[in-house]
């Protein structure tokens, strides 16, 4: 089992609808604070930021991004797509960054 839940399918929830976006970002933050709190409890301190707003912001996205670098570095995860490149008013722009951060969560689901 692993030491946090992942709940995948809630990554696809990301949406302009502002109640479906702040749950998304909810249970976005949730999921960040186990995967922090999992590899914290291995000794090893990575950056983390919090990233419970209620908005996809410029500053979100480089937070989020960051945590993201810090978190494959020390689980030895590709940074192949950047996180920082969504675009809330295009589909395509979202679908693409929904599918490239699903990977990485699975990634790191799978990591630890």
């Amino acid at each position: 089992m692993l030491p946090f839940s992942t709940h995948l399918l809630a990554f696809y929830n990301i949406s302009n609808d502002r109640s479906e976006l702040w749950q998304w970002m909810f249970s976005h933050a949730q999921e960040h604070e186990n995967i922090y709190a999992s590899i914290l409890s291995t000794g090893y301190v990575i950056t983390h930021y919090p990233l419970d707003d209620k908005a996809v912001t410029t500053d979100w996205l480089d937070n989020h991004y960051q945590e993201h670098l810090s978190v494959a570095q020390k689980l030895n995860l590709s940074t192949g797509y950047d996180l920082r490149g969504l675009d809330m008013k295009s589909s395509e722009s979202m679908g693409l960054w929904n599918e490239a951060h699903i990977q990485y969560h699975t990634d790191i689901a799978n990591a630890l």
